[in-house]
C-alpha cells in the first residue's frame, strides 16, 4: 500500500503514520465492511486484518484478533479453520461457497 503524506497526521507518532494505505484504500475498505452480510464476515475481516498485521502494540492486536474471532464464530464460516479462514481472506481466495472451493483453486 502506497505511502501519502497527506493520509498521516502532522504530528510524528501520529497512528495513521504507521498504517501505509491511501485514503482511497481505506475508504474501500470501510466501506465494504460496513456493507457486508454478519453471515460472511469477509470484508469486515480483511479490513481488520491491516490493522492486525500492521499494529505493534501487542494488547491492540489482541483486540483486533478478537473482533475477527467474533465475527467468525457468529458467520456461516465457523466451520472452517479459523487460521486457514485469514489466510484466504489476506490471499483474497474466499469464494460464496466456503469453505470449498476456494477462488484460484477451481
Amino acid at each position: 500500500m502506497a505511502t501519502d503524506d497527506a493520509s498521516k497526521g502532522n504530528e510524528p507518532g501520529h497512528p495513521a503514520e504507521h498504517i501505509q494505505m491511501t485514503e482511497e484504500e481505506a475508504d474501500r475498505l470501510v466501506t465494504e465492511a460496513l456493507n457486508c452480510d454478519l453471515n460472511d464476515p469477509e470484508p469486515f475481516v480483511k479490513m481488520l486484518l491491516v490493522l492486525h498485521d500492521e499494529e505493534d502494540d501487542l494488547e491492540l492486536r489482541e483486540s483486533v484478533y478478537r473482533l475477527m474471532i467474533a465475527a467468525y464464530n457468529n458467520s456461516r464460516v465457523h466451520s472452517a479453520n479459523f487460521q486457514q479462514y485469514l489466510d484466504a481472506v489476506r490471499q483474497d481466495r474466499v469464494s460464496i461457497d466456503w469453505p470449498k472451493p476456494l477462488r484460484n483453486e477451481q
